[in-house]
């Protein structure tokens, strides 16, 4: 699954830290734009899979666990 994160400004790139399913993925994220990290996760469970991304504390505006589910699917 494609995913791309917008990291707030004045946070340093490198220091962004994402799992999924608690597997530690950081290594497929790339410097795509100012601000924003783009990567292929791979080794999604079918259906429900939880991706969180952190630099030490949530990457969200809310302050919350910056977690935030998908679904992945096999193609028909």
């Amino acid at each position: 699954m494609l995913v791309q994160v917008q990291v707030p400004s004045g946070t340093p790139l490198a220091s962004v830290r994402m799992k999924a399913g608690g597997r530690d993925v950081t290594s497929v994220l790339q410097s795509t734009a100012l601000n924003t990290l783009t990567g292929l996760v791979t080794g999604l469970a079918l259906g429900k899979n939880v991706l969180t991304v952190r630099n030490g504390r949530a990457l969200n505006s809310r302050g919350d666990a910056g977690d935030h589910e998908l679904s992945d699917h096999r193609p028909t």
